[in-house]
């Protein structure tokens, strides 16, 4: 890896909650050996659980267990001096060598271009860049969202991310989930000024990680995959599974199908997840129907929204 003059300018965050604190040794594990040369610091953003570790290049941001995700995740930026973000969830066990001139593409792209606020490595979601306009080679710019539109086109999610600092905490709201995170702040950067890019899909990804129920790796429905227990075996990393427990394939598909609205709801989902459900499968199905209702919402309740959607006037 050629010597990157921004090097001193990115932290690696790592985002989790203690109820997932059996990944954390993993991810620094699989992070180690995939990307030796992406030494950055490394913020174990927690709620009160401490990563233990020797290496002094990682420490821990003990949020508190009462606050929300994205007030422990403000919280947490404000103890971040680099300018830029790595943003990562604790279960992206990384499966092979990063992809060095793709991440430093990314961040001379940033660097030359002060209006990129993030630069997402995805290329297993399913919503959409503009595949006309390529930058620096592997590269496109997400659109804003047509209101009009019947096709699914998100902007920001929780994937691995190279964020512009103040970037992700314009986005972030002190009050959120992050599931509402991805609903909300995908509507709010289109307010923004900032452009949002992802990785194309046309080259070899940059950060080789999948969390897919049969051939991928990690957690999902708050349990683990079947495929970690090979892998972890593998590279004699002791988990205790029991803590979290194995998803089976008959609980993912009944949460797909539940997902798809071709089954009632039943007392596994949670309440409150329930409604967050219903409001992004009309952000991702039916943009139109979600927008009518959300225009609806801002009519009645436009003081309450004032927090989420800072800009309304």
């Amino acid at each position: 890896m050629k010597k990157n003059t921004a090097v001193s300018k990115i932290t690696i965050l790592l985002t989790t909650s203690d109820k997932y604190s059996d990944a954390w040794s993993p991810f620094i594990h699989f992070w180690n050996i995939n990307c030796p040369n992406l030494n950055f610091p490394i913020v174990v953003n927690s709620e009160t659980k401490i990563f233990k570790t020797d290496n002094p290049n990682i420490r821990t941001f003990s949020g508190g267990s009462d606050l929300p995700w994205s007030k422990r995740m403000i919280n947490c930026l404000k103890t971040i001096e680099s300018e830029y973000v790595l943003l990562c969830l604790e279960d992206y066990f990384i499966q092979s060598a990063v992809d060095e001139e793709i991440f430093n593409a990314a961040v001379n792209t940033m660097e030359s271009d002060k209006k990129i606020g993030v630069i997402q490595f995805a290329i297993d979601i399913s919503c959409r860049y503009d595949e006309s306009v390529v930058v620096n080679k592997y590269f496109s710019p997400v659109p804003v969202l047509k209101t009009d539109s019947k096709t699914h086109n998100g902007r920001i999610y929780c994937v691995l991310s190279l964020y512009r600092k103040d970037y992700l905490k314009k986005l972030l709201v002190p009050t959120e989930s992050p599931w509402e995170f991805e609903i909300f702040g995908t509507l709010r950067s289109q307010y923004f000024r900032e452009k949002v890019y992802r990785e194309r899909e046309d080259h070899k990804r940059c950060f080789n990680y999948l969390i897919e129920p049969k051939y991928g790796y990690g957690i999902s429905r708050g349990k683990w995959l079947p495929k970690n227990k090979e892998l972890f075996e593998k590279f004699n990393i002791d988990v205790d599974f029991s803590n979290l427990g194995i998803l089976s394939e008959e609980e993912w598909l009944q949460w797909v199908e539940i997902y798809k609205g071709n089954k009632k709801k039943t007392q596994t989902i949670k309440r409150e997840h329930r409604s967050k459900q219903q409001i992004i499968m009309l952000l991702f199905k039916n943009p139109k129907e979600f927008f009518d209702i959300f225009r609806n919402i801002l009519k009645k309740k436009k003081k309450a929204l004032k927090d989420r959607f800072p800009f309304i006037r």
